[in-house]
């Protein structure tokens, strides 16, 4: 009896030395906060926002309530930091289910943490993680010889974080980065700019433009309700961006909206950017194709009507004089039948693809252009 009941009392033993362990570690950390940082720390968001939100609260009344739930979810936030520890745990909640069926827990309800590297760029860290009823991800062995690095921590795609902290050893320094005075790129878009189908929230593609151009990348993706809709495009345009990206095609499609009341849409937006925006280049984001469209007629169809509407849109604002306005076509994103998890939502290879054609429109924009 006693032989069956010693490694039983062992393991127990064992349990107990490394919860013990881990907790006296933890309660040698200082924990920061950033939603209670006196600065605006938490980057990437609309003037006026607050916590790990994405819409101002006086929006709330002029949206549609899907849009303001999605609103919450913290898709495109950051947050950035200095410390000179090799060690770094952050530990949130949220207050969703933490995954999808076609989309992981990482994903929807992760964090991603870069460092800057010595050549000045980011480098992802990997990181152990839990999903209890508080969401745990380690960081160690970072390597600090050259002393305090800058980091970036982005947030949860498709969750609401309820709260936040980031701790390191109560021997190292930490402070907050406030980002710097770059106006922004103002992304409006579907499901897919909020971030589906990515394995982790570095691996949306306005996360890996906004590292890879050194921008700021305001993410405005609303899943399902992505419509160019009045109230939003009003929002947007009281913004001094550098940039508008309307990429809202895909919820769109004929079968909910009318190509009447879709190319009205787009003209409108862009008209009232323009009122208070005389030259901020806009990018009109086709439809990327479903990746069967060879074998689905209906789709096909359906791919061809909305990119017709708004081509035929933007050559209506070219004849108005509009200036500064541009087309990313679907052949430049170039999806194909291995960059999906359900033919339309892009997997991590999908969202490298969107990325590399954002990437080289806006360099020809932004910089080339000038």
């Amino acid at each position: 009896m006693f032989k069956k009941i010693y490694p039983v009392l062992f393991v127990s033993l064992l349990f107990c030395v490394v919860i013990y362990a881990e907790n006296r570690e933890i309660s040698s950390f200082n924990w920061h906060n950033p939603a209670k940082c006196s600065r605006n720390v938490i980057n990437n968001r609309i003037a006026g926002t607050k916590g790990y939100t994405r819409l101002p609260a006086a929006m709330k009344k002029r949206v549609s309530t899907q849009v303001w739930n999605l609103s919450q979810n913290s898709a495109g936030l950051s947050i950035s930091f200095k410390t000179n520890s090799n060690k770094i745990i952050v530990r949130y909640q949220v207050d969703k289910p933490y995954s999808m069926p076609h989309m992981p827990g990482t994903g929807v309800s992760g964090i991603d943490l870069y460092i800057k590297d010595l050549k000045n760029m980011w480098v992802f860290a990997s990181g152990k993680y839990t999903f209890e009823d508080t969401i745990v991800y380690k960081f160690e062995n970072i390597d600090q010889r050259q002393g305090l690095k800058n980091f970036k921590l982005y947030l949860p795609l498709y969750n609401t974080v309820k709260w936040l902290e980031i701790g390191v050893p109560d021997t190292c320094n930490f402070s907050f980065v406030v980002r710097n005075s770059k106006k922004p790129v103002i992304v409006l878009g579907t499901s897919i700019v909020q971030g589906a189908c990515a394995s982790r929230p570095g691996m949306a593609w306005t996360a890996i433009v906004e590292r890879a151009l050194d921008i700021h990348v305001i993410n405005l993706g609303f899943s399902g309700f992505g419509q160019l809709q009045k109230s939003i495009i009003n929002m947007i345009a009281e913004t001094d961006a550098e940039l508008f990206i309307l990429d809202c095609m895909p919820n769109m499609l004929p079968t909910r909206i009318d190509t009447k009341i879709t190319r009205k849409r787009i003209v409108n937006a862009v008209k009232r950017i323009r009122r208070v925006r005389k030259n901020t280049p806009v990018i009109l984001t086709e439809h990327p194709g479903f990746t069967d469209q060879i074998i689905n007629k209906k789709h096909n169809n359906l791919v061809y009507q909305i990119n017709h509407v708004l081509n035929d849109a933007y050559v209506t604002l070219k004849k108005l004089g509009f200036k500064n306005i541009y087309v990313l076509s679907a052949k430049q994103i170039n999806l194909d039948i291995n960059s999906t998890v359900d033919g339309i939502h892009p997997s991590d290879y999908g969202m490298i693809l969107y990325a590399e054609a954002y990437k080289k429109i806006i360099r020809n924009i932004l910089y080339e252009d000038k």
